[in-house]
């Protein structure tokens, strides 16, 4: 019966496949004879040497070669800014062994670099390869390359046994980088550092390498299945577009052995058309490793075998941690989140499947529970182990889908026993329940009223236990966060802090609903481990209550409207609020506002002109009460260790997060001074506004980022009060005071505390130390070496220019070395005259600069910063000391009273004497 299909993918006679070659060489191979790569020169060499009839001696097609040799030429031509690489250990550090130069597949370069072979540790050159009819050992087709031996890259690498399994990591926890992998490796950082130094990149470089040791072949003609040859693969993401020859170059391959081989064919050798057939086929083959992917992530999840092909073909699971990630410009992320795996260590551990697939269940999926589980190595709540031990408890009832009585019994054990072992905690039981059963049982289980009340029962007895252990401290660190504006994230920041923390868990959230009243924060506090208290006002909270909730170590009771409850569990709070002077505006607040500090013995009640009752102020001149004062300042300061401080950059696009510690080791001695402290690293920049639409992998990230300069901050200090538990860090190397006003200051002649109720702006030490060094480095910079006004508006000009080009947040110290090193330049190495000429005319420049820095650097800022830029500002020769005093006071409030306008110039006037 005739068929009826559409004949237009009818299969083209060899006539027409002939005319096509004929026309596609014609029209490309002109162009390559014009390459500048020694390579296709080479070839076209190679190509030339072998005639131009239809059919030579040896039966090779010209035209099949040219056709050839130009697809190849093709191909290394393509480019992409995505590559998929395979690369095989034994292939790049041996070369074939063949001697004999009758054979078409000799080179003269395999004899130049031969060496002995390199070590085996994964049997592959043992293996008998099928040749002429016959069983070859692998290894005996091949010899080592020299260049390989040479660079102590031949081995594969120590960090796999025999067995293809990981048993060395590195810090990160990854495979150590040596040997030939670690070659690889070392490719890469290569590219990475040529991306990241480009002044031109379009986007963001990536990549990930791992090491396949544990694939396995079907050995049909022995039954048998054995491992693969160990091979590497890699998918790299660069900035901008490169060719697949620059891909291949940048991995390593050697392509002048094959230009050496294509002009030896040319010059020297007999059978060059079958010569040059054979070496074109190589470079065809070796190609086939250098894929542009058309499904990135396939390729991405294929490193694992988690690609929907690799899972088909049953290949065998490696773990997200074998992988090598280079992401340079997301730090945060992670290999797993982009490529969208599950955690394969599950798979290449045996876990069963089962687990895998009920994480992704409706109800696991829409709250997130795969979130929850990982390996040891992640900081999950849950393991993959874990959940499978607790879904291998549950059976069914016969004949029946009711859970068994035996799982019944045996889920509540097991559930108190990972609680006890510390292995989740109290609120885990739930979601562990979710994550290792079936949606359907889950629902069967925890609507079983029994086994819930229970197991409820069994927790609560444990709580009262753990509440009522005299040996029991919970640990609990509170961090402070400010900002001087709202709607900053503040409170979000808080709740990401807490999820880092918390490895995922849900944090105790409250806030202050009225500030003329105390509120009840803990009334719906259930076990968490994180609480995020937000916008609390220094008034909501008694003063004894306060302190007991911020205890570090002990166990509070606190008084709640229904039931008296006890955040026994916190390991971590949060405190959220908009302070103009940070920290300390909260604090200064909650000593003279909070219900219960009015009888502490340093407060009196001033009244009104009206007669009527006024606020509380501080006694001053009196040191008793400044010592009651400081008492109570010690016990509160030492509840709130770490502060953060977050303000809008200037483009108002991004975000400064400052980190700062308590700058003395809270003990039993009696200070004078406190203060918090920070270092240069503690300040950093996001270029983001926090907000709840921040993506979760940006708010990651700033999590971790965060939480690893609090603990880097908190390492260095600790490093130093080791040494010294009396140190004070804006006295050591390194660490910059906050100059936190704490409404206390130092009698210059009793060197006694005393309290004030006007604003200061440094209790760190007397006022007179930094207001001294600030006349100091002002009297050394413009001083007689730099009375000629024509050099010192050249040293300006220039200080101008290098802030604007660093635009750097610098400390005094750096400030004062960068402007006596201007003006030293200027002095020394004059600019043209006529630029510090028409500065001199119009110094709109460099007020433009400093009036940018005085607003940045805020209230905040030192006596030197603030004192030389106002000195820089109000003229090119010391100001008088009544003009500084007036310009301090405006810039800032906080020296507006009358004693430090006169400190300031009385210090003033002894320099410039002096």
């Amino acid at each position: 019966m005739p068929s009826n299909k559409n004949h237009k993918n009818k299969q083209k006679s060899p006539a027409e496949v002939a005319a096509e070659h004929r026309a596609y060489v014609g029209k490309t191979l002109p162009n390559y004879r014009h390459s500048r790569r020694p390579l296709f020169k080479s070839i076209i060499e190679a190509l030339d040497a072998c005639g131009t009839i239809p059919t030579n001696n040896d039966g090779n097609s010209y035209l099949d070669l040219a056709y050839s040799a130009v697809k190849l030429m093709d191909d290394l031509g393509e480019s992409s800014r995505q590559w998929a690489v395979s690369l095989h250990h034994m292939y790049t550090v041996c070369n074939p062994k063949i001697e004999d130069q009758t054979n078409v597949a000799y080179s003269p370069v395999y004899q130049r670099y031969a060496c002995e072979l390199p070590t085996d540790v994964s049997g592959e050159l043992d293996y008998m390869d099928t040749s002429k009819d016959k069983l070859v050992r692998h290894g005996d087709k091949l010899v080592g390359d020299s260049r390989f031996r040479d660079a102590s890259s031949a081995v594969f690498g120590h960090s796999w046994d025999h067995d293809g399994y990981v048993t060395k990591h590195n810090d990160h926890g990854t495979p150590q980088r040596d040997g030939w992998f670690g070659w690889l490796c070392s490719l890469i950082d290569d590219m990475q550092a040529k991306a990241m130094a480009s002044h031109h990149r379009g986007r963001r470089f990536s990549a990930f390498l791992i090491a396949h040791t544990r694939d396995e072949r079907d050995v049909k003609r022995d039954a048998i299945v054995t491992t693969k040859p160990w091979h590497a693969h890699g998918v790299i993401r660069f900035s901008n577009r490169i060719s697949r020859y620059q891909m291949m170059e940048r991995m390593g391959v050697n392509f002048e052995d094959y230009t050496d081989t294509f002009n030896w064919i040319a010059k020297t050798a007999d059978q060059k058309s079958a010569r040059t057939a054979t070496f074109i086929d190589s470079l065809n083959g070796l190609i086939k490793n250098y894929e542009v992917p058309n499904d990135y992530t396939a390729k991405l999840q294929y490193l694992v075998h988690e690609s929907f092909g690799a899972i088909k073909d049953d290949k065998v699971p490696y773990s997200t941690n074998e992988v090598i990630s280079w992401l340079p410009d997301n730090p945060g992320e992670t290999y797993s989140a982009i490529a969208g795996v599950y955690d394969n260590q599950a798979a290449a551990t045996g876990i069963n499947a089962d687990v895998l697939r009920n994480l992704h269940s409706p109800y696991n999926t829409a709250h997130h529970i795969g979130d929850l589980v990982g390996v040891k190595t992640d900081n999950k709540p849950f393991t993959y182990a874990m959940v499978r031990d607790v879904r291998s408890l549950v059976t069914h009832a016969r004949a029946s889908n009711k859970l068994s009585r035996r799982t019944l019994e045996a889920l509540p054990d097991a559930i108190m026993s990972l609680i006890r072992t510390g292995a989740i905690t109290v609120n885990d039981w739930p979601s562990l329940v979710h994550a290792a059963l079936d949606d359907a049982d889950a629902d069967k289980l925890l609507g079983d009223k029994r086994m819930t009340e229970r197991l409820n029962a069994l927790i609560n007895g444990e709580i009262e236990a753990t509440i009522h252990d005299p040996n029991y401290s919970r640990n609990m660190t509170t961090i402070m966060i400010t900002a001087s504006v709202g709607g900053i994230g503040k409170t979000y920041l808080g709740n990401l802090l807490a999820q880092y923390y918390d490895h995922g868990r849900t944090s105790y959230g409250a806030s202050t609903h009225d500030s003329d009243k105390t509120v009840d924060l803990w009334q719906d506090y259930h076990n968490e481990l994180s609480a995020v208290i937000d916008e609390l006002e220094p008034n909501s909270v008694a003063w004894q209550t306060l302190k007991d909730t911020l205890d570090p170590q002990k166990v509070p009771h606190v008084p709640s409207r229904y039931t008296n409850k006890t955040p026994w569990g916190l390991h971590h709070m949060f405190i959220t609020n908009v302070f103009g002077d940070g920290v300390a505006e909260y604090v200064r607040r909650v000593l003279r506002y909070a219900p219960g500090v009015a009888h502490l013995g340093y407060l009196k009640e001033e009244e009104s002109e009206h007669g009527k009752k006024s606020e509380w102020h501080l006694i001053e001149n009196d040191t008793g009460a400044a010592r009651s004062y400081l008492a109570q300042l010690s016990q509160l300061l030492r509840r709130l260790p770490v502060w953060i401080e977050l303000t809008p950059t200037g483009d108002g696009k991004g975000t400064n997060i400052k980190v700062s510690v308590l700058a003395y080791q809270p003990s039993g001695r009696k200070l004078n001074r406190y203060d918090y402290a920070r270092t240069d690293d503690s300040t950093f920049r996001i270029d983001t506004i926090l907000t709840d639409k921040t993506p979760a992998k940006v708010a990651k990230r700033i999590a971790k980022e965060t939480a690893t300069v609090i603990a880097e901050l908190q390492s260095k200090a600790n490093k130093v009060f080791a040494q010294d538990p009396m140190a004070w860090l804006p006295d050591c190397d390194g660490w910059i005071a906050d100059n936190c006003d704490f409404s206390v200051k130092i009698n210059r002649v009793s060197g006694e505390p005393l309290l004030t109720n006007e604003p200061i702006h440094n209790t760190s030490t007397s006022i007179s130390t930094p207001v001294m060094t600030a006349c100091t480095s002002l009297v050394d910079c413009f001083n007689g070496d730099y009375d000629d006004r024509q050099f010192l508006a050249d040293g300006l000009l220039r200080f101008a220019r290098l802030h604007r080009k660093n635009k750097l947040f610098w400390s005094s110290d750096k400030t004062l070395t960068a402007l006596r090193d201007a003006l030293h330049d200027a002095k020394t190495d004059a600019e043209t005259p006529g630029i510090a000429e028409k500065f001199l005319d119009s110094p709109a420049i460099i007020y433009k600069y400093v009036d940018t820095w005085l607003f940045r650097l805020g209230p905040r800022a030192t006596d030197a910063e603030r004192l030389t830029l106002i000195a820089i500002k109000n003229g090119l020769k010391i100001p008088k000391p009544e003009r500084v005093v007036e310009t301090v006071a405006h810039v800032n409030p906080v020296l507006q009273t009358e004693s430090d306008q006169k400190e300031i110039t009385n210090l003033f006037d002894d320099q410039v004497n002096k």
